[in-house]
């Protein structure tokens, strides 16, 4: 069988396990290849003001929390 390379999963998706199979596209999950640079650049600022400063020091997984609810919350004002 072989799938189209567009989005076939739901955002909510969790994938664990091993697959067997010779290929796998980031758009089955949701990742577009049409993002302007001015959503990219959005999109790294966001994340870069996420991380952990002197002023606001974080764990290593704090401040991966931190950064991927920033970029949730960006990549979802980005589609609205």
């Amino acid at each position: 069988m072989i799938a189209p390379i567009t989005q076939i999963f739901g955002e909510d998706i969790t994938v664990d396990g091993i697959w067997e199979m010779d290929r796998a596209y980031p758009q089955w999950f949701g990742a577009r290849n049409d993002i302007s640079n001015n959503e990219f650049w959005h999109l790294r600022v966001v994340c870069e003001a996420a991380k952990s400063t002197e002023e606001n020091p974080l764990t290593p997984a704090a401040e991966k929390d931190k950064i991927e609810k920033a970029r949730d919350a960006a990549l979802k004002n980005l589609k609205a």
